[in-house]
């Protein structure tokens, strides 16, 4: 079923700065502080800081009519109020503050990241003269109501996915005042991670970068890899974020790069076991136990690399993936995996075509999503799910499988259900505390370590017409995101203890 985490939560408090607002009345929009933050299984709002940490009174009530003289500046900390750490992470939360501007004053704060990512709101300051971000509900711009992160999620170029550097250069202009400035680094990995690069171009090679986390080791690892896109790119992507939870994470591509098979077709699950085998001889590495994880049509290999080699890999995590084998891209009769030289049972590529609409923003999109979910009620109309669901109750120890409720590319959600049911009936979830996650509205590129990234653009790729269409809000997902992060980290500490 659906989960029930993926919401946002209220912070039950007023924003106010203990005096008359502008209006004479509650400053701000005068109701209940929404802060974005994510409600937990038990109830209980992880949420931007109470009301009461927010900015002390210091004009004595006069409201608008509060003197001068005003000397505006930008005061940037962590949401919880502390001070930035010399090396801020994209996933730090922050408070944006403007000290000391004239009452009454619309302010317009710009978010700038390099490549053209950018994202604006206009802020109404206080009779004290403060603006901010993580209290204050913007009254024009690219949100509404008091969201501490959107200055990140709703940053937008156009159609890039990703800028190359996350530094934040923040800027305010108000009427009659000169703009003013601060740039602020951020940071993907943390300061001391060391890469170290793989280039075997050969059937049996590795090609793969290697990031260890600073600090002392061994580690606990993880061998992490993309999906449809080839190459290292995705792998790269998702293990940013383990790094910074202190796993040690060896991102591999197993197609589209020398030495390994040119197309999403013929892969051999070995290429799987044997960077496995690989990790274990890295040093700084902690051997007892490995883990695999998968993105999309990687999360689908990963659960059949997980069945297939039980004593290599001993916790298994798929992202957005399937549950079910498929054919190579655009095949009926070609599979996508093989293992031991002999094809890997698989759903036949579906047919038809993909649904094409238009956002309320006139954004033209095509979906994936039907078209994968005709090819899979066709398949089971046939018989065929039996023949190829992989046989995960194989996978020697615990299992996490994440899928998203609004997947544009496929419903990922479905075809990842019945391999947990599968556990399930095994009575390998109840030994290894397998979990199933289904996030509600939230969209194919749903991924812990794009938390603190721009996200706008990752909800329908690309630059033409039409645009492909992943599903879910970058809201949703920056929210999705920031609960996944510790869920993930929680589940492999356990897993690989």
């Amino acid at each position: 079923g659906l989960g029930s985490d993926g919401g946002l939560g209220s912070v039950g408090g007023l924003v106010g700065d203990g005096g008359l607002g502008c209006d004479g009345g509650l400053v701000g929009d005068g109701g209940l502080v929404s802060d974005g933050g994510l409600v937990s299984d038990a109830g209980p709002t992880v949420d931007a800081g109470v009301a009461d940490a927010g900015p002390p009174v210091v004009d004595g009530g006069l409201g608008c009519a509060a003197p001068g003289p005003w000397a505006p500046h930008l005061v940037v900390t962590l949401l919880d109020g502390g001070a930035l750490p010399a090396a801020v992470n994209v996933r730090d939360r922050l408070d944006v503050r403007v000290i000391d501007l004239p009452p009454c004053r619309d302010i317009e704060l710009e978010f700038r990241l390099d490549g053209g990512f950018v994202t604006r709101a206009s802020f109404r300051s206080s009779g004290q003269g403060l603006v901010s971000t993580a209290f204050d509900a913007p009254v024009a711009g690219a949100w509404s109501g008091v969201k501490p992160d959107a200055l990140f999620f709703t940053s937008s170029n156009g159609g890039v996915s990703s800028p190359t550097s996350h530094t934040v250069l923040i800027t305010g202009r108000y009427d009659g005042g000169a703009p003013i400035t601060t740039l602020i680094p951020r940071e993907v990995l943390p300061p001391g991670t060391i890469i170290t690069t793989f280039r075997e171009a050969t059937a049996t090679g590795l090609y793969a970068d290697f990031y260890r986390p600073p600090g002392p080791g061994p580690f606990p690892t993880v061998v992490v890899f993309g999906g449809s896109e080839g190459g290292l790119g995705g792998g790269a992507l998702t293990g940013a974020g383990l790094v910074r939870d202190g796993f040690a994470v060896l991102a591999i591509a197993y197609w589209n790069v020398p030495g390994k098979p040119g197309g999403m077709n013929r892969i051999p699950l070995e290429i799987f076991q044997r960077a496995v085998q690989r990790a274990r001889q890295l040093p700084d590495v902690r051997t007892q136990k490995l883990a695999v994880l998968g993105v999309s049509r990687g999360g689908e290999g990963a659960l059949l690399a997980g069945a297939s080699f039980p004593s290599d890999i001993q916790a298994v995590v798929s992202l957005v993936g399937s549950g079910f084998a498929w054919a190579a891209p655009g095949s009926s009769t070609v599979p996508t995996w093989t293992l031991d030289g002999g094809d890997v049972p698989f759903l036949p590529w579906p047919t038809g075509g993909n649904t094409t609409f238009t956002r309320d923003s006139g954004i033209t999109a095509t979906s994936s999503e039907s078209f994968f979910r005709r090819g899979y009620q066709s398949a089971a109309d046939a018989g065929l799910l039996p023949l190829v669901i992989t046989r995960v109750e194989r996978i020697a120890g615990p299992v996490l499988i994440i899928a998203a409720a609004d997947d544009q590319i496929w419903p990922s959600c479905t075809l990842s259900a019945p391999a947990f049911e599968r556990l399930v009936d095994a009575g390998h979830a109840a030994m290894w505390t397998d979990e199933f996650r289904c996030f509600p509205g939230a969209g194919h590129s749903i991924n812990p370590s794009r938390i603190g990234f721009p996200l706008a653009d990752l909800i329908d790729r690309g630059t033409g017409v039409p645009r492909t269409a992943y599903g879910g809000t970058a809201e949703t997902d920056d929210a999705t995101n920031r609960l996944l992060g510790p869920h993930l980290r929680d589940f492999l500490t356990r897993a690989l203890q």
